[in-house]
């Protein structure tokens, strides 16, 4: 069985997607063009198989209500805490920037 091809215009008529669209997955390598003397043209099944890379599947929520219930809440560091450690950090790479060392 040989599955009609139609030029790209005339397949963007017929599966109504802009020819810009078309070229564009193409480009994307979700679309298979066959190219003949420098005119593209496009099957049916090309067609449905870029849709099927091209469908986008909604995730199931990561939390619900019930979900978020069930976890019970963490304790928030200290903002104190927090900026000793960056002050630390921050000390400990000006020294070894001062005394010339390539250690992070």
């Amino acid at each position: 069985m040989n599955p009609t091809a139609h030029r790209l215009s005339k397949g963007a008529i017929v599966f109504g997607y802009p020819s810009s669209a078309l070229r564009r997955e193409a480009s994307r390598g979700k679309l298979v063009l066959i190219r003949v003397g420098n005119r593209d043209y496009v099957t049916e099944a090309a067609i449905r198989d870029m849709e099927a890379q091209c469908e986008i599947r909604k995730s199931p929520q990561a939390y619900d209500c019930a979900s978020v219930a069930a976890v019970p809440p963490q304790r928030a560091s200290s903002t104190a805490d927090d900026a000793v450690a960056a002050q630390a950090a921050l000390r400990l790479k000006l020294k070894r920037r001062k005394l010339g060392s390539t250690l992070p």
